[in-house]
């Protein structure tokens, strides 16, 4: 498989594909040889890092970008989008402002790797959370906040479902693809007091039982639909948002940096790293 050839090279280094593409041989083949790579998701993928960020975030340092930089040459198609859910990736609905077309409508039938990372918004369980535990919190009363924490279980329980129907949907247009479910960058650390947040103690407590909560879901959902699970919320401990090692950014982030409560570059680059084992693994099992 194409990918697996992709992978090797990421062990023994890169240059005798580069020097292939480069010497006498026919274009058609190189363009073959090239593995393709579809990234499917929400902010927590598209980043808005780097350029060409867009109406959807899309930003070209984003960790899609830095795997297929990695993995050179590879081609990779970032469908990924801000405020996306699981109805995003399975069909055209209202999305940033517009309507914007199923991202599954970005994965060709011959595709070799497609990542998802998507779940937090489902149910709005994200947005609710933020506006109503960090945002708000300094004018408004924690009534907001606690109402949208305690719908996490619920939310979540529809969300593992939503999530092994979407990998099913990814399988059936790209039946030779890896598939593998990505996790989260945790914002807030499991305990003690994180100010950068805007809330109190008992708030960030809570939202990291979201966080962990939502890990869990999306690990079951992985383990039922039988891909991978890369889990970056359990490899983010000690990078939280109030961090001095953070991966995501708090209330605040510095221009170029990602958008608050978000993966900062340093996060990306570290969920980019957490993957290339993963296709290693996957050379692997395929020889």
């Amino acid at each position: 498989m194409l990918l697996r050839r992709a992978a090797a090279a990421l062990v023994a280094g890169t240059t005798a594909l580069v020097l292939g593409a480069c010497t006498g041989s026919d274009p058609e083949q190189a363009t073959q040889s090239v593995p393709m790579y579809v990234a499917l998701g929400d902010s927590y993928v598209s980043g808005a890092i780097g350029k060409g960020a867009g109406t959807c975030g899309r930003g070209d340092d984003n960790y899609p970008h830095l795997v297929a930089r990695a993995l050179r040459p590879m081609t990779v198609r970032d469908a990924s989008c801000g405020g996306a859910g699981t109805a995003n990736v399975l069909s055209s609905a209202p999305l940033a402002g517009t309507t914007l077309p199923a991202q599954l409508d970005d994965v060709p039938a011959d595709a070799d790797l497609v990542t998802l990372g998507i779940g937090a918004n489902d149910g709005n369980l994200y947005p609710a959370i933020f506006y109503g535990c960090f945002i708000e919190s300094q004018i408004k009363s924690a009534t907001a906040c606690g109402r949208a924490l305690a719908k996490a279980p619920t939310i979540l329980a529809t969300t593992r479902t939503s999530i092994v129907s979407t990998i099913d949907a990814v399988r059936r247009k790209a039946p030779r693809a890896e598939v593998v479910l990505v996790g989260y960058l945790r914002l807030a650390p499991d305990s003690g007091d994180c100010p950068d947040l805007g809330a109190g103690q008992l708030q960030v407590r809570q939202f990291a039982q979201v966080e962990a909560l939502l890990a869990q879901t999306q690990a079951a959902a992985a383990e039922e639909a039988g891909v991978p699970f890369v889990p970056v919320h359990e490899r983010s401990a000690g990078h939280d948002a109030c961090a001095d090692d953070a991966w995501t950014n708090a209330l605040t982030a510095e221009r170029g940096d990602g958008i608050l409560l978000h993966p900062r570059a340093a996060g990306m680059e570290a969920v980019a790293r957490m993957l290339e084992p993963v296709l290693a693994d996957t050379s692997a099992r395929q020889r």
